[in-house]
């Protein structure tokens, strides 16, 4: 743990525990801003901003996304308390043409000539993340976006970021955009092989594969 957000590496280390058995941990801290890192064997390095405050009650939580392949890709979607529930969607072709759709009911695209797609983590309500594993085929793009489920508030209150990962790298973070008021999908990125695409809009519709 270091002090000051998004400092994984500048600084004297300041803080160093564990978690318990399910993964919860505990520090005692004077008020500020911290950057907390978190690592463990088979998953990739990450962190978190924290700030501890006379209104901090716990819940800074932080999410590690298991070691991928080489030729991998994870979209990780985290949020915080002030979004009631995102869901992370994944859209595209298959290589034989086919629709596919990945979400947290339909988790799995098995595609076994170019491309898989996994929903693997899910934590609906409140502070919260989800997690989309893919291995993008070469010549059909993909086509991410995250739908605001409740039925009150807007993205830019959310606190919502992806983060998208390629093999042990992470290769891009996107901010929830401000600036709408109205909305309830954030349409995130396309993917196209290698190739990933900002997309950054809300709108009212998610992006539809017949209009690309």
């Amino acid at each position: 743990m270091r002090a000051d957000i998004c400092n994984m590496e500048s600084g004297e280390i300041l803080y160093i525990t564990s978690t318990d058995n399910a993964g919860n941990y505990s520090v005692s801290l004077p008020y500020g801003n911290y950057t907390v890192i978190m690592e463990k064997e088979g998953y990739i390095l990450s962190d978190i901003n924290i700030t501890v405050s006379s209104e901090t009650l716990g819940g800074q939580d932080c999410m590690l996304v298991p070691v991928l392949e080489e030729e991998q890709y994870a979209a990780v979607l985290t949020w915080e308390d002030k979004a009631w529930d995102l869901d992370a969607h994944l859209i595209g072709l298959s290589s034989a043409k086919d629709d596919f759709h990945v979400h947290a009911q339909n988790p799995k695209m098995p595609d076994e000539k170019q491309a898989t797609a996994e929903f693997i983590q899910n934590d609906s309500g409140g502070e919260g993340f989800e997690t989309i594993v893919l291995m993008p085929a070469a010549s059909e793009p993909y086509y991410y976006y995250v739908n605001l489920v409740t039925s009150s508030g807007i993205f830019e209150d959310s606190g919502a970021k992806v983060r998208l990962y390629r093999g042990e790298k992470l290769i891009a973070v996107y901010h929830a955009p401000t600036g709408y008021k109205e909305g309830e999908f954030w349409n995130v990125f396309s993917m196209n092989g290698r190739l990933n695409t900002a997309m950054n809009t809300i709108s009212g519709t998610p992006p539809l594969l017949s209009e690309k």
